[in-house]
């Protein structure tokens, strides 16, 4: 696709098959021009997963799941931005965002969490919105920038796009003031990681789908989420945040559910070691690998039905 900037390399080696048949398609937004809250970098972290997830010797999930052959995922690369403005940062996403198809799950690797508003925008329609953050991003502005990533949430709400009583932020610990008062005034549930280590992780994510699940639903991963020593290389770590091993979890629990997603806030460069590069990779393979499972039991039950 002209929009694309070739991969180098692919996601997992980039799974052969046609992109518009594929059963997940990869896109990257290589851009941080709604970040600065914290440290930058995250315009290179499609480059990083990429790389970390060809580290394994076989494409397979954490559980053991080997990719199939007929399992394709496509790369279709990054949307060429350059050092292009803000302006037409967005109007590119939205002339190169795939559409979202059944059967087949769209994966952005980012950039900024600035970028998923601009992907739900091109998406259309109204969404469910599991918002997996240690923030809530729902500032108004953040020195005086409307279209921060510290104010996604709240521009998402405002635009309609999303459907706040099908909105759940997961895994927050460190909201402002003023984002408690708007979660509570717009009725969007938010699961602690204090409540996540009380309830437990698969309770959390049966709640958070539960909440979001009547219609499309769409997962936004923040990297912070995660306990801020297993994920040093974020614009913003958290200390107290979920371990590795229950996003992984939670990945293979909503890889079957969902219908896009984004992984964003990866900065390579404040992490040397690539440990949080490889985690999000990980993650993102038991995503994919549980949505190729769920679409083939639901295939094989089809056939037994006929």
């Amino acid at each position: 696709m002209a929009r694309f900037r070739k991969p180098q390399p692919a996601f997992a080696g980039n799974r052969p098959g046609r992109p518009f048949e594929a059963d997940a398609l990869i896109w990257g937004i290589p851009t941080d021009c709604g970040a600065g809250t914290g440290r930058l970098g995250a315009k290179r972290g499609p480059r990083a997963v990429r790389e970390a997830s060809n580290i394994w010797n076989t494409v397979r999930t954490s559980s053991g799941f080997q990719f199939p052959d007929h399992g394709s995922v496509v790369d279709l690369g990054d949307v060429k931005l350059a050092e292009t403005g803000r302006a037409e940062v967005v109007r590119r996403i939205a002339a190169a965002a795939p559409p979202v198809e059944p059967g087949r799950l769209n994966v952005m690797l980012g950039g900024d969490h600035s970028v998923t508003r601009h992907v739900l925008e091109a998406a259309g329609g109204r969404w469910g919105l599991i918002y997996v953050d240690a923030h809530p991003d729902c500032i108004d502005a953040y020195d005086g920038d409307r279209d921060s990533h510290a104010c996604v949430l709240r521009r998402l709400v405002e635009s309609g796009r999303v459907d706040p009583r099908r909105t759940v932020v997961l895994g927050m610990r460190a909201p402002e003031a003023e984002e408690v008062e708007w979660l509570a005034r717009h009725r969007v549930e938010a699961i602690t990681c204090w409540q996540i280590e009380k309830r437990g992780i698969e309770a959390a994510c049966r709640r958070a789908m539960q909440v979001a699940g009547r219609g499309r639903v769409y997962l936004s991963i923040d990297m912070d989420t995660l306990e801020a020593a297993s994920v040093p290389g974020v614009e913003n770590p958290e200390p107290g945040g979920i371990t590795a091993r229950e996003a992984l979890w939670a990945m293979d629990f909503f890889g079957g559910r969902v219908d896009a997603a984004d992984l964003v806030e990866v900065s390579g460069e404040a992490d040397p070691a690539g440990i949080t590069a490889k985690t999000a990779a990980r993650m993102l393979l038991d995503l994919i690998g549980a949505h190729i499972q769920a679409k083939d039991a639901k295939s094989r039950k089809g056939r037994r039905a006929k």
